[in-house]
């Protein structure tokens, strides 16, 4: 028993060794896609920059991310974009300046500020000083973070006087944050959209350049053409003929 297992060994090996290949290759034919969707945002741009506490607001801000996903809008949120490594310092006012518009999800938590640096505070300040005309959606479950800001000042927090201007038009249950976002977030987000689309823009200027393009390879084709096949239909001048070459004709 012993030798016929020990017989079969070089054959599971090579079966291991084949579905390993397999996996790895159908990983890369579908994570080289995403990769390059990533990095064709990150150089672009996003539509909306989703900003959001993890502590309680993570899952609501994952579900609003696919929905817009969905809707074939271009969306930031750092777990799908930050990776092991990466400077939040220098990479989140970059993301945040090159989005259209800023999602801020007002949760409990983002009642309670948060030191030495507050993201949301600092994504929020990065947003209003980098656009003329900022688009700004406050998700407001419940209506909680509304009556803080009534009831707060511009010295007890910074942030909720910040966004006071731009609390209306997304109203949320008070349980929204366990659910994905409802219609009238989504449509809120479509409408501030209108003309300001990154991937309209990147249609644009992908359908130009690839206009250009057409054109300068017809120019060459037409060019090759000329240089290869022109000399030969025009016959020569008798004037260009040498002497020489007249005397030995």
């Amino acid at each position: 028993m012993t030798a016929f297992i020990r017989s079969r060994l070089p054959i599971r090996r090579q079966v291991t060794r084949a579905a390993s290949f397999v996996w790895k290759q159908w990983e890369q034919r579908h994570t080289a896609p995403t990769r390059l969707k990533r990095w064709i945002d990150a150089w672009w741009g996003y539509d909306v920059f989703i900003a959001h506490r993890h502590v309680d607001a993570a899952t609501y801000a994952k579900a609003t991310f696919e929905a817009l996903k969905a809707k074939r809008i271009s969306a930031f949120i750092d777990c799908e974009v930050y990776g092991t490594g990466d400077s939040l310092l220098t990479a989140t006012p970059r993301h945040v300046r090159k989005s259209a518009l800023l999602l801020v999800v007002g949760s409990p938590e983002l009642l309670k500020p948060r030191t030495p640096v507050d993201w949301v505070q600092q994504e929020v300040d990065d947003y209003l000083l980098s656009h003329e005309d900022p688009k700004v959606v406050v998700v407001d479950p419940g209506g909680a973070l509304g009556a803080a800001i009534s009831a707060a000042t511009p010295s007890t927090s910074s942030l909720l006087a910040t966004l006071q201007p731009f609390l209306r038009g997304a109203p949320e249950p008070t349980d929204a944050l366990t659910n994905p976002p409802s219609p009238a977030v989504t449509e809120a987000i479509e409408w501030q959209l209108a003309g300001r689309r990154r991937d309209q823009s990147r249609l644009w200027f992908f359908q130009v350049t690839a206009g250009v393009l057409a054109v300068l390879l017809v120019g060459v084709v037409v060019l090759a053409f000329l240089t290869l096949y022109l000399p030969s239909l025009i016959p020569p001048s008798p004037r260009l003929v040498s002497p020489l070459f007249a005397q030995r004709t």
